[in-house]
């Protein structure tokens, strides 16, 4: 009964006929016009105004999420990593990255990544408190993710192809009958054998579990649309429910956990937009939003960090996952001497204190 309860009022918020979002266009900032709107948690009045906006155009930018130094020490850990892989990397030339990464800019091989500049920052004050405040509740968890490092292209070809996508099946998404299957896929991840359990969870969603939010952490200025970077279609949560039952792509419907990719002449196309970043803010956006990303074309490297973050219910009631889960984030925190490092707060997002 729950659940339907959620399913009807989680529907309800987008259940408009439109299909397609009216254009709104990313207001700038009043600071500084170079970059998107953004908020600051530091001010108590931005944490209704944030929510506000979330609400009406699906996503929100907070600014003064890491310091320059929190950057740093993120970037000089993706680049300690390549070094690991390969020898030949060399910092100051992003060339010798490519055998390294993954044709997205992920490191090769790596599925939920572990290290403690991570770990700092999957638990840092500041990002946790800019989810809780769109989330509506205090009790969420976080996901365990990779990082993404955009080398700027040697020459005029682009090195990555701008796309825009959802990361959820919009049909299991929305529909009661499939929120048994979604459980049982989650109920059965094994994180202990299986790197890719924690991606996997990533997008097997439903409808049901309140709200998911993406995030980007941006470590490096984003100020124009050469650097790319994240695109996203404002206001396409509101739309969602009307855009799947008339307008989504029936032979792209499957099974399980998906990403839904937009087609280059879609009209939802020309509607995403690039919001310009400062370095140290986060962006986070509805899973419902339709998002993606544009190809560094800028002379500078783009570095970026996703992560998610959910209500903690949807493991609380899945005695197995929760525990399995716990147990597999505690033999990571061990292998990375991490114990006397993690918070009380860490302990609450990583899903340590429902165990």
């Amino acid at each position: 009964l729950r659940a339907s309860i959620r399913i009807k009022n989680r529907l309800k918020m987008s259940s408009k006929e439109t299909t397609i979002p009216d254009f709104m266009e990313i207001p700038i900032d009043e600071q500084d016009a170079r970059y998107s709107k953004s908020f600051d948690l530091s001010k108590e009045a931005d944490g209704a105004l944030a929510a506000e906006f979330f609400e009406k155009y699906g996503f929100c930018i907070f600014r003064n999420v890491l310091t320059e130094k929190e950057c740093e020490e993120q970037i000089d850990d993706m680049i300690a990593l390549l070094q690991e892989k390969d020898q030949n990397v060399d910092p100051r030339s992003p060339d010798t990255w490519k055998c390294t990464l993954s044709h997205f800019g992920s490191p090769k091989g790596v599925n939920g990544l572990f290290r403690a500049p991570l770990l700092r920052l999957r638990q840092h004050p500041s990002l946790i408190r800019a989810f809780t405040s769109l989330i509506g509740t205090e009790d969420i968890v976080v996901s365990h993710d990779r990082w993404l490092l955009h080398r700027p292209p040697p020459s005029s070809t682009p090195l990555t192809k701008r796309n825009v996508h959802l990361d959820i099946n919009p049909w299991e998404y929305t529909k009661e009958e499939f929120l048994g299957s979604i459980q049982k896929r989650l109920s059965s991840l094994n994180y202990a054998r299986n790197n890719r359990a924690w991606i996997a969870e990533n997008n097997d969603v439903h409808c049901s579990f309140g709200t998911f939010v993406q995030a980007i952490v941006n470590l490096r200025d984003i100020p124009d649309h050469r650097h790319g970077g994240t695109i996203l279609v404002p206001g396409s949560h509101k739309t969602f429910a009307a855009w799947l039952r008339k307008r989504a792509d029936q032979s792209k419907r499957q099974v399980g956990p998906v990403q839904y990719f937009l087609e280059p002449g879609d009209q939802l196309q020309s509607l995403a937009q690039h919001p310009t970043l400062r370095a140290g803010s986060v962006i986070v956006w509805d899973q419902r939003v339709f998002h993606g990303s544009t190809p560094n074309m800028s002379g500078d490297v783009r570095a970026a960090i996703p992560i998610k973050a959910f209500p903690a219910d949807v493991l609380r009631q899945d005695a197995s996952r929760k525990r399995e889960r716990a147990a597999a984030i505690e033999r990571e925190l061990e292998r990375v001497g991490f114990g006397e490092d993690l918070t009380p707060l860490g302990r609450k997002v990583f899903g340590l204190d429902l165990v």
